[in-house]
């Protein structure tokens, strides 16, 4: 592909990935796009038309309340390590102290970009010790800007929907069988402008894209005065350094297989170990079931 069309796919897989294209295998997008000739499906079988009302953390927060009196908040794991009898200590650190907490089996669903920072003193295959070090992770962001007007509707006959060789990337309506005249696009971004988003305000960042979609749709600056703005800065965030796994050049054929790989009794969860749902929450509950049926004897875990 070439001209507009190369753009596109590369916009497009930049966001959708969260790297540059130069920094991704090239096995993202071809294990992703639809082959067939029938229509032009560029992220394939890919249905990303729904959200959860009330946002996707009412769903870990409804989890946690069935699970509150099990759940440690506010620790941060610094280092595990097995004893000889197979169990495992886990150190913590909270806020001025430290704890530790022992047991025969442990998961791991903490993204890499944390995990290589806790000393592991356990023995791990060589593929698993790099996959942790060096899994590539997207740095996607979000910013989710408000209009007194859903301009793109009222004076474009648009669903917001849009991906543009400008700075700003995509967008997408939030708030698309919503009543009210005001609305919401979410400008998504990944690969270099990803990083860049981060700086400076919220509303710096959200008046610059706004500026940059009047190209797209005239008049939709006006429509931003006296409304707000929200950002999620994933690579800055301190628990994730990163929004989701991204198979940088070989890892495909390197680390891939490994990243889910349970080690003795040291089992891993996450959107990073699934297969088919990789970078989707559906990947992180499918591997924590994956997960705990294999802690009860339930199903042949993937072990190393």
């Amino acid at each position: 592909a070439s001209g507009w069309l190369r753009k596109l796919i590369e916009v497009a897989y930049t966001t959708e990935m969260g790297l540059e294209c130069e920094e991704q295998s090239a096995l993202n997008f071809l294990t992703f796009i639809d082959p067939g000739t029938e229509a032009f499906r560029i992220f394939g079988e890919s249905d990303e038309r729904f959200h959860v009302r009330g946002g996707n953390d009412s769903i870990v927060r409804a989890l946690g309340a069935k699970l509150d009196d099990a759940i440690e908040t506010g620790a941060v794991l610094e280092a595990i390590r097995q004893s000889p009898d197979g169990h495992y200590t886990l150190s913590f650190k909270r806020g001025g102290g430290a704890f530790e907490a022992r047991a025969p089996k442990v998961v791991l669903a903490m993204p890499f970009t944390t995990l290589r920072r806790v000393r592991i003193d356990v023995e791990l295959p060589p593929a698993k010790r790099r996959a942790i070090d060096e899994l590539g992770y997207g740095t996607n962001a979000k910013l989710m800007i408000g209009f007194s007007e859903r301009v793109w509707r009222t004076r474009h006959a648009s669903g917001g929907a849009t991906y543009s060789d400008l700075p700003y990337q995509t967008t997408w309506e939030t708030s698309r069988m919503q009543p009210g005249a005001a609305g919401i696009l979410t400008n998504f971004v990944g690969g270099t402008h990803g990083v860049e988003i981060g700086h400076g305000t919220p509303k710096q960042q959200a008046d610059r894209t706004s500026a940059e979609l009047d190209a797209i749709f005239p008049r939709i600056g006006a429509a931003r005065t006296g409304m707000r703005e929200a950002r999620m800065h994933w690579p800055s965030f301190p628990w994730t350094l990163g929004s989701y796994a991204c198979f940088r050049p070989g890892q495909w054929t390197t680390i891939r297989g490994a990243v889910g790989e349970r080690v003795g009794n040291l089992h891993f969860a996450g959107e990073h170990c699934a297969f088919d749902n990789q970078g989707f929450m559906e990947g992180g509950v499918e591997t924590g079931e994956w997960a705990a049926q294999a802690i009860l004897g339930k199903t042949e875990s993937r072990a190393a």
